[in-house]
């Protein structure tokens, strides 16, 4: 079977079951013609050429286009399957996805999880509805930091990581909780925490994920995000790995 997206280009063949590909082709024919270029895509069970768009005017319009149907199938799966809304990864980093107003997250997480401050990985547009905002996070004692990073096509640049990274640390000193957090807590928000644990326990980026998911099951790092972590790792851990001895360990 061949599929075509994006202006009448055949895809190569399709082998998969995971109808989310099936979604962002279809959204991105769309799209005008110019704003997109063949990308190579991979995933447990699929093989496919995906669109991405490319032009500076255009960055992001996917992620638009897509943000709703894929809230929604988020919404869907926490009511069908054993995903939660959020997971603790330690005793300082709540993990999780959008904290919608409907779900009443923000006064859960602040009363129930010690939550001082919050990390939102969304582009602006993403916080718009049915989100808590900045001041009702405030009139909860909770501090915000804002690191907008497009969904699907980015992962977020070393300045955001290590920004990241140095406000969760102030809380753990205080032995306070962050929620980070991006649309599903799945990749943009878990390459930060990523990068947190590799800062604090002088993990790789391997291990790192590999903890995380003993966590949140259904987190996803793609190459980009990986490439993202490994260049924090370089800078700001690899040389303090020297005879560091690595535990994997879970209470869960």
């Amino acid at each position: 079977m061949h599929t075509v997206c994006g202006g009448g280009e055949i895809l190569q063949r399709f082998n998969f079951k995971l109808s989310f590909t099936k979604i962002y082709c279809f959204f991105g024919s769309l799209l005008p013609r110019s704003c997109w270029w063949i990308s190579g895509g991979h995933g447990p069970n699929f093989t496919a050429l995906i669109c991405q768009p490319v032009q500076a005017d255009s960055v992001g319009m996917g992620s638009r286009i897509l943000f709703y149907p894929t809230l929604g199938f988020n919404v869907f799966m926490k009511s069908v399957s054993s995903r939660e809304w959020y997971d603790r990864i330690d005793p300082t980093v709540l993990l999780g996805a959008l904290p919608l107003r409907s779900k009443n997250i923000a006064q859960e997480v602040v009363e129930k999880e010690n939550v001082k401050a919050v990390i939102a990985m969304n582009e602006d547009f993403e916080l718009k509805r049915f989100v808590t905002t900045r001041e009702e996070w405030a009139k909860l004692g909770v501090d915000c930091l804002h690191l907008p990073t497009v969904d699907f096509t980015e992962a977020p640049s070393m300045d955001k990581l290590e920004r990241g990274v140095q406000f969760i640390l102030e809380y753990a000193e205080r032995q306070e909780s962050v929620y980070v957090h991006c649309k599903a807590g799945r990749t943009r928000s878990a390459t930060l925490v990523g990068c947190y644990l590799m800062h604090v326990n002088k993990w790789t980026p391997q291990e790192a994920q590999i903890f995380i998911q003993t966590k949140r099951h259904h987190i996803i790092m793609k190459d980009k995000h990986f490439r993202a972590m490994y260049r924090y790792y370089d800078k700001h851990v690899k040389s303090q790995r020297a005879g560091h001895k690595v535990d994997l360990s879970t209470d869960d």
